[in-house]
């Protein structure tokens, strides 16, 4: 009975987020207002501390003298803002939603404050159309074309991988702007996003077969990629020394009672449907 109210709540969350998300479009990457100031800089403050710790264990150092570039930064580009604050050279971020031009210029006063070559950094921040800082829209996500002439040698993601339409094509895009030795650092929130469910049926998007998730479409919607399938496509773009590390893993009664009755596509041991979430190390191969 228990699987049963779960499968229906799943369908009645997806509607309500389909009717949502085609009248507002996409507008709340985040649990949280964005406006929140000391929630989103908290957020930000530690999401950058995941990546440098990860970033170093990986590659002996983090931002340094890094150009960096993030892939879909959500609703404010704190995350720049402290990348720069800690040693980048540039930071370039690119979105397929205008989510960030709504926050106001305070949150970065207030989250660099004390820092040295605040008001530069403020400028650049403020301006953010050329390094060393820069926001790019692209409704199409098209990665390379934002990205210009500019090359990265750190490409970072955090809860973004899980929403793009056609992830194959951007890894294939910012593979064309990684330097040869580039390292990438992407954090992948696999999980069902949907508030009530995340907590009591966190691998409730996988319990529905392809025509029956995909009949109600809207922007951002998960896509339900698993770690193997991210390796793979990884690989195919030539990025060597690909690591993954899970960071939320469900809890073994959960997944003895959940993982029957999830559609056949992710019953296969290789989806390792325990991770909820999870951070992909990887190099750019030497050309």
């Amino acid at each position: 009975m228990r699987q049963a109210t779960l499968f229906a709540a799943g369908i009645g969350m997806m509607f309500l987020a389909w009717g949502k998300h085609g009248v507002n479009s996409y507008s709340t990457p985040t649990p949280f207002n964005a406006g929140d100031e000391d929630r989103s800089a908290s957020h930000a403050t530690r999401i950058v501390d995941e990546w440098t710790d990860f970033l170093t264990r990986y590659a002996g150092h983090a931002w340094e003298g890094e150009d960096v570039l993030e892939l879909g930064p959500g609703g404010t580009l704190g995350t720049g803002a402290l990348i720069l604050m800690r040693g980048a050279r540039s930071y370039q971020a690119v979105d397929a939603f205008p989510l960030a031009e709504r926050i106001d210029m305070h949150f970065y006063e207030t989250l660099l404050n004390g820092v040295d070559q605040k008001e530069r950094l403020l400028q650049a921040i403020d301006m953010r159309d050329k390094p060393p800082f820069t926001y790019s829209v692209d409704s199409n996500f098209r990665v390379d074309v934002a990205a210009g002439e500019n090359r990265f040698s750190r490409l970072v993601s955090c809860a973004a991988f899980e929403h793009f339409d056609d992830v194959s094509d951007t890894i294939a895009r910012m593979s064309r702007v990684a330097r040869p030795g580039a390292v990438a650092c992407i954090r992948v929130d696999f999980s069902t996003h949907s508030r009530w469910l995340r907590d009591n049926d966190p691998n409730n998007i996988y319990r529905y077969p392809d025509w029956l998730y995909w009949s109600l479409p809207f922007p951002g919607k998960p896509n339900r990629v698993r770690p193997d399938e991210l390796m793979r496509m990884f690989e195919a773009q030539g990025w060597t020394d690909i690591e993954f590390h899970p960071v939320r893993v469900a809890a073994p009664e959960y997944c003895s009672e959940a993982n029957g009755k999830l559609a056949k596509a992710f019953r296969r041991p290789e989806a390792r449907m325990e991770v909820l979430s999870g951070i992909i190390m990887g190099r750019r191969a030497d050309m």
